[in-house]
């Protein structure tokens, strides 16, 4: 059995029609061309047992890409924290401490802006990082940067007190 069904073509593609019309079956061209529509719709809505497999797959690489980048951001942020000022360093824990961030190890998700900002403001300056060498969809590599630059600024602070104490002392 089957179902009538109108279509609406343009006008121009109407009249190029009525002068050919005759040559060819315009239901079963019609038919076959929704028929394929149809079909190919109905295999994007299918599930593929290979899409998950897929999806975890890719998972892990972002995974591993995320953490790769955060190592590299770490290890530039500590190179390129050896020639912060004291200024720059204030400047880091001043921007994180407005954000209520105390421990770079327990920050708020939403905050990822803050370590961006942080690493734009000095890096653009004073980093050796190139821009379009690191293309990156996260923002791991700006982290792991500040993580690497505070590393540096918790070194350094404990000989300057530890110095002080000594002097203290004396």
């Amino acid at each position: 059995m089957s179902v009538r069904i109108n279509i609406t073509i343009p006008d121009d593609l109407s009249g190029r029609l009525k002068k050919v019309k005759d040559n060819f079956n315009v239901s079963k061209i019609c038919t076959k061309a929704i028929d394929q529509a149809v079909k190919f719709e109905e295999i994007k809505l299918s599930d593929h047992p290979d899409l998950e497999k897929l999806a975890l797959k890719l998972k892990e690489e972002m995974v591993a890409d995320k953490t790769k980048n955060e190592n590299e951001g770490f290890q530039d942020g500590m190179k390129d924290a050896l020639d912060f000022s004291l200024q720059d360093f204030k400047s880091i824990l001043h921007s994180l401490h407005s954000q209520d961030i105390y421990r770079i190890d327990k920050y708020p998700e939403d905050s990822i802006e803050v370590f961006e900002e942080i690493f734009l403001d000095l890096a653009s300056e004073k980093t050796q990082f190139k821009f379009e060498l690191t293309p990156s969809i996260d923002s791991s590599y700006e982290f792991g940067w500040v993580k690497g630059a505070l590393h540096v600024w918790g070194q350094v602070s404990k000989k300057i007190y530890e110095n002080k104490e000594a002097k203290d002392e004396k």
